[in-house]
């Protein structure tokens, strides 16, 4: 299934990354990209790193218990506990002095994205929940059901930017529509994670 359905998958999955960069780059100054290119990158750094080191493990105890038992529930459930632990305190820490983080660490020229970072945190909370329990779609081999959900979030995101930086040509609108999409599909994985972790 990895060339007919995992790879286009992936391939769907860079195209939304780059996509709202592309996007805030035409519809807005170049100002306000950077701002937006400077969270994702200050925010999916530590995310990525942290979520691929619980991935391992999981992947591995999920894949074992589901080889063996025809379930990987608790092993999702045990992960997903994790996660809510280790975001606590990052994400509590950035709600409540972020502005002061960034004034801190990166200087005031970075001030302007203290907003765009307000608008997108709950959507990184969920990011950073639901990202390595979503390979339980290739565990239980999935990967169709996952090809189509790449499909609606690329859909989905040419959607929100279209309305917010073209239509209605509001930065934080476009921002806020990006990160609910987002946030939705965070939600819908780990959802659809939960329910079939035990087929």
């Amino acid at each position: 299934n990895f060339p007919l359905y995992t790879l286009p998958s992936e391939f769907m999955n860079v195209v939304c990354t780059q996509l709202p960069v592309f996007v805030f780059l035409l519809a807005f100054s170049t100002t306000e990209s950077g701002y937006f290119s400077f969270i994702l990158m200050t925010l999916n750094i530590p995310i990525s790193l942290l979520a691929n080191a619980v991935l391992d493990v999981f992947k591995e105890k999920a894949a074992r218990d589901y080889r063996e038992t025809g379930s990987c529930r608790n092993a999702y459930l045990e992960t997903l506990k994790k996660m809510i632990i280790l975001s606590i305190l990052p994400f509590v820490t950035i709600f409540l002095i972020g502005d002061d983080l960034i004034r801190l660490l990166f200087g005031s020229q970075w001030i302007g994205a203290i907003e765009f970072l307000d608008i997108m945190l709950v959507m990184f909370f969920f990011k950073f929940i639901s990202s390595p329990l979503t390979y339980i779609f290739f565990i239980v081999e999935r990967q169709k059901e996952d090809f189509f959900w790449h499909v609606y979030i690329l859909l989905t995101n040419i959607l929100v930017l279209y309305v917010g930086a073209f239509m209605f040509e509001n930065i934080l609108l476009t921002l806020k529509l990006y990160s609910a999409n987002f946030t939705f599909i965070y939600l819908i994985y780990l959802i659809r994670s939960y329910q079939i972790s035990k087929l």
